[in-house]
């Protein structure tokens, strides 16, 4: 199976090198195997937020946890998710399966996470949910022109680190108290 046509529509016109890392699927884990994987390879994911103003993309690895409060304070809008139908009705609008993680997609205001630019080499969902996308820390940075670049996520590991000898009303505030911390 190849990249999808949009996909590969949107890095031709930008005349962006990339090679195709082929993923192993299951049919019955799809969605769940797909985001799981994406978080173990690090790789990037998109988000499609929306307000009265209109659609956002934000791009963030997938190990890390999107700050919606940091990206609205970045934008000064009220942005929230897209709902599944809205999500499900831009996929089949443009033949994916899930929204890739590349700039500009669909002419959209695109935000991304500055841990992915400081990467030397980045793994990116392709809209297909069999294959990644992978480029260079240039050749990423060539799409990103219009993009807007800012600390709009957290890792995950330190929120969920697990400690047998505690309650779960300890591990939640625990990791309350972790992301309040890192967001300070």
């Amino acid at each position: 199976m190849s990249v999808p046509t949009s996909v590969q529509s949107l890095l031709n016109k930008q005349n962006v090198q990339y090679q195709v890392a082929e993923v192993p699927v299951s049919e019955n884990e799809r969605a769940l195997w797909h985001d799981q994987h994406l978080r173990t390879m690090s790789a990037a994911k998109s988000v499609i937020l929306q307000d009265g103003k209109g659609r956002v993309q934000v791009i963030y690895a997938a190990d890390r946890l999107l700050d919606l409060k940091a990206v609205n304070r970045q934008l000064g809008r009220e942005l929230h998710a897209s709902s599944p139908a809205d999500i499900q009705k831009f996929c089949s609008s443009h033949n994916l399966q899930s929204i890739p993680a590349l700039p500009k997609l669909a002419g959209l205001l695109t935000l991304i996470d500055r841990s992915l630019v400081e990467r030397s080499e980045l793994l990116a969902d392709s809209g297909d949910e069999k294959q990644l996308l992978r480029f260079s820390r240039e050749e990423f940075q060539q799409m990103m022109d219009d993009a807007t670049i800012c600390d709009i996520a957290v890792p995950l590991e330190p929120l969920e680190a697990d400690d047998a000898s505690t309650s779960d009303t300890d591990q939640i505030l625990g990791a309350v108290r972790n992301f309040t911390q890192l967001r300070v």
